[in-house]
C-alpha cells in the first residue's frame, strides 16, 4: 500500500517529534514515522532511542554561547508545550556545575558570562554554602555554579509524548512503524517500513540519531560513543532528605576512570521505585560505526567495568548510598567534529537533523524548530520564511553534500535521536 505525504519525519524521538510539531503547524500532509519503545531490550533486534528514560538534565548555562542559546529557546517553550499537550515533563530542581578548581579559567568565566547574558537565576556557592544546602554531598574545598528555575531535568519520555500529542492534534499523521529502506523516485522519496507499507513524500527529514547511517550508502561523519549509566535505588526514608537535590555536572579529580560525571536527583521510574542516576565520559570509551553493533550494545546492557567506576564516583560523593541496590543500562552519544549537530539538506528533498553531541536533549525543541525552518525555506509554494536562520554551523562537510542512498533492505532500521 502506498500513502502520499508532503513531508515525512523519520524518527519519533526528541528532535524528530519537535520538528514534526513545527511542521504540522505550518504545512499540510505531514507524517511522523517511528517505532514504539521496545518492551524487551535483550531480545529486541531493531533500533533504540535515547528518550527511553525518565530523566535528562536541562539548563541554560553552558560555556558555549550557541548551546546556551539553543537551550534557552527550548526551555522558554516548555510551558507552551506542557499547556498545549496537557503533559508535564519539566522539573526545575536546579543544576549545579563545577568545581571551579577543575574547570579551565575560560570555561568558568564563560559560564558567568552566559549566566549574565541570559539573565538566569544563578549564584556561586562556596564550601560552606554547599554543605549547608546539600549536606548529603561531599564536595570538599571548592566553588560551584547553581542555576535555579530554568534548570533541572526533563522526562524525555513525557516530552516526546507531549510533542506527539500536539502533532496529532494539529492534524498530522503518526505512524508507529520502522523505516527499513529509503530511495528516491523521480522528484519524491519512498520510505519502506517493517509493516510492508510504502510512504511517499516530496521531503523527508531523518531524525534518526546514532542509527542514521543505516540508510545512507555514504555515512555521515559523526562518532558514536557507547556509554553506561548507573542507577542507585533510593529508599522511601531517604527521599525526604534528598528532596531539594539538584542535578549535577562535575569535573572529576585525577584518579577516577572518568574525567567528568553528571548526576540526577531521585526520579520515580515505571517500576515504582526512585533512583539516582549517574553517568559520565570514560576516556577509554571506544567508538562504533556499525548499526548492528549498536543494537548489540543495547542488548548486552552496557559495561560492567564502567558501572563499577561510576559506583566508585557516586559513593565518594554520597557515602550514605553504600547500602543501595544498583543496576546499570546502556546508552550512546553521537558527536561531530564541529561540536554541533548536522541539520542540513543531504540531497534534493532529503534532510537530516542528527548527532546531538551529548547536548541535544535539553535543546531538542529548538533543534527540531531549526530543522523545520530548513525544510520550509525550500518547500515548494512556501517561499522564504520571515526569520532567517544561520545554518552554517550545522552543515555537513562539503565532500558529503551529495549522499547516495542505500537501497538494499536493512535488517537494522531507524529510530530516534540519541
Amino acid at each position: 500500500m502506498e500513502t502520499q505525504f508532503s513531508i515525512i519525519v523519520i524518527g519519533n524521538g526528541l528532535i524528530g517529534s519537535a520538528a514534526a510539531r513545527y511542521l504540522a503547524g505550518e504545512s499540510d500532509a505531514v507524517a511522523l514515522l517511528g517505532p514504539p519503545e521496545p518492551c524487551d531490550w535483550e531480545n529486541h533486534d531493531g533500533v533504540f532511542s535515547s528518550h527511553y528514560d525518565e530523566g535528562r538534565i536541562t539548563r541554560i548555562m553552558d560555556s558555549n554561547p550557541h548551546w546556551a542559546e539553543f537551550a534557552h529557546r527550548s526551555i522558554d517553550e516548555y510551558p507552551n508545550i506542557e499547556k498545549e499537550s496537557g503533559i508535564r515533563f519539566f522539573h526545575p530542581v536546579g543544576c549545579l556545575q563545577g568545581p571551579q578548581t577543575r574547570m579551565p579559567g575560560n570555561q568558568w568565566n564563560s559560564l558567568q558570562n552566559e549566566a549574565a547574558r541570559h539573565n538566569t537565576h544563578a549564584e556561586i556557592l562556596g564550601k560552606e554554602e554547599l554543605e549547608k544546602q546539600f549536606p548529603y554531598f561531599r564536595f570538599g574545598e571548592d566553588k560551584a555554579f547553581l542555576e535555579k528555575e530554568t534548570a533541572g531535568y526533563i522526562n524525555p519520555r513525557k516530552l516526546v509524548q507531549a510533542q506527539i500529542r500536539i502533532v496529532q492534534n494539529r492534524g498530522a499523521e503518526v505512524i508507529p512503524e520502522t523505516a527499513l529502506d529509503l530511495k528516491q523516485n523521480d522528484s519524491a522519496w519512498e520510505v519502506q517500513t517493517d509493516h510492508g507499507n510504502r510512504y511517499v513524500a516530496e521531503k523527508v527529514l531523518l531524525c534518526t540519531g546514532a542509527f542514521t547511517n543505516a540508510l545512507l550508502h555514504e555515512p555521515l561523519p559523526f562518532m558514536i560513543y557507547p556509554r553506561t549509566v548507573l542507577f542507585a535505588r533510593v529508599d522511601k526514608n531517604q527521599l525526604e532528605r534528598f528532596q531539594n537535590m539538584p542535578c549535577i555536572i562535575w569535573d572529576l579529580e585525577p584518579g577516577f576512570e572518568f574525567s567528568d560525571m553528571y548526576l540526577m536527583p531521585p526520579i520515580l521510574y515505571p517500576d515504582g521505585h526512585h533512583y539516582i542516576k549517574i553517568g559520565g565520559d570514560a576516556p577509554n570509551s571506544l567508538t562504533m560505526d556499525d548499526a548492528s553493533k549498536l543494537t548489540e550494545w543495547f542488548q548486552q546492557g552496557g559495561s560492567e567495568d564502567h558501572a563499577r567506576g561510576l559506583k566508585e564516583i557516586l559513593l565518594d560523593l554520597m557515602p550514605e548510598l553504600s547500602d543501595s541496590e544498583f543496576h546499570h543500562k546502556p546508552c550512546v552519544t553521537t558527536y561531530t567534529r564541529s561540536g554541533y549537530p548536522f541539520i542540513d539538506e543531504l540531497d534534493s528533498g532529503l534532510y537530516t537533523a542528527c548527532a546531538g553531541c551529548g547536548l541535544s536533549a535539553k535543546s531538542s525543541n529548538e533543534l527540531g524548530r531549526i530543522a523545520s525552518r530548513k525544510i520550509l525555506e525550500n518547500h515548494s509554494g512556501y517561499g522564504k520564511i520571515q526569520s532567517q536562520e544561520n545554518f552554517e554551523i550545522f552543515r555537513v562537510p562539503e565532500s558529503l553534500n551529495s549522499i547516495t542512498i542505500q537501497t538494499q533492505h536493512h535488517k537494522t532500521a531507524l529510530s530516534a535521536e540519541a
